[in-house]
């Protein structure tokens, strides 16, 4: 519910979902009580923290905001500061983003596939600095979330998703031990691809044993798993290619439908000449992988519709 409160700011620098102000009360509802969100007038900036209840009252025993918030107590509200926008629980300074990951270490610390710090006082799990919440993840300007999907709790990572475990050894009681890419790739239906690169994975399992050996009816057999060639793409019917722009690579791959969301990397929270931040959580747009004649194919062709840079630019 607190995401869903979470605001946007409009390219003006104007930010939209304020709270209403009950006639008398200058200051607007106590904390933890919430109304319906209304537009600010033109101007004006929401500064009063959208706190949920447990939040609320944590701050009030303390008798002071809660570090994450990064707020200021005023009149026994936690407001932000003239230079910044409320976001959710956190306030954001001008061309910042939110830390909350989302993750918590109540009892445990913070899984460490999110990459994030631990305050003992909240309870959270927020990126530290440099860093910006990317599905959960602490992720630098311009960089990708590298959760590919797959898990490692008792099995590790299958070799065609070209990942590591986030952790080493049996993960603790409550963490999640995910398959991640590392700082050279993103994931792209869950293979780990590097740049300029595409998706090698058929789909299909093969076995290599003498006579009870199963061939591949695209690709080679690597480890267990059908992999399209070095320098070739997994192909079903469409064409995959690689075309060099100047000095950067891109990757077109229509039939897969997964496009990198350069917003969810937009780092402003109270942007001045940006459009709003998007509120997906997802970065990427996933679709199953077609069905269909399996073949590999090398990268050529033209492209029908050209998809953002790949990786992520860094935004401005």
């Amino acid at each position: 519910q607190a995401r869903a409160r979470a605001l946007a700011c409009s390219s003006g620098g104007h930010c939209l979902g304020s709270r209403p102000r009950p006639p008398g009360h200058g200051e607007g509802p106590a904390i933890g009580s919430l109304g319906p969100p209304r537009p600010l007038r033109p101007g004006q900036r929401q500064r009063d923290l959208q706190e949920s209840d447990g939040q609320a009252r944590q701050s009030q025993r303390a008798g002071r905001c809660l570090p994450h918030m990064n707020a200021k107590c005023v009149h026994g509200r936690c407001r932000c500061a003239d230079d910044a926008c409320a976001m959710g629980e956190q306030c954001v300074t001008e061309g910042g983003c939110p830390s909350l990951t989302g993750g918590t270490c109540v009892v445990m610390g913070c899984d460490a596939w999110r990459s994030a710090t631990r305050d003992d006082e909240s309870r959270r799990c927020p990126c530290g600095p440099g860093s910006c919440p990317v599905d959960g993840e602490c992720r630098p300007a311009g960089s990708c979330a590298k959760d590919t999907g797959g898990t490692c709790a008792v099995l590790g990572c299958a070799a065609w998703r070209r990942a590591s475990c986030s952790v080493s050894g049996l993960p603790g009681p409550s963490e999640k031990a995910k398959c991640m890419c590392g700082e050279d790739s993103c994931p792209m239906s869950g293979e780990c691809v590097r740049r300029g690169g595409c998706p090698r994975y058929t789909g299909a399992s093969c076995t290599s044993l003498g006579i009870f050996s199963t061939g591949c009816a695209a690709g080679d057999c690597e480890d267990g798993y059908c992999i399209c060639p070095e320098g070739q793409c997994y192909h079903d019917g469409r064409r995959d290619h690689l075309e060099r722009e100047g000095n950067k690579w891109h990757v077109f791959a229509s039939w897969q439908r997964e496009v990198p969301d350069e917003m969810n990397t937009c780092r402003g929270a109270c942007p001045q000449t940006r459009p709003p931040c998007s509120s997906r959580s997802s970065g990427t747009r996933r679709t199953r992988r077609p069905s269909g004649p399996w073949r590999c194919s090398p990268p050529s062709g033209l492209p029908s519709q050209r998809p953002p840079p790949w990786p992520w630019p860094a935004p401005p």
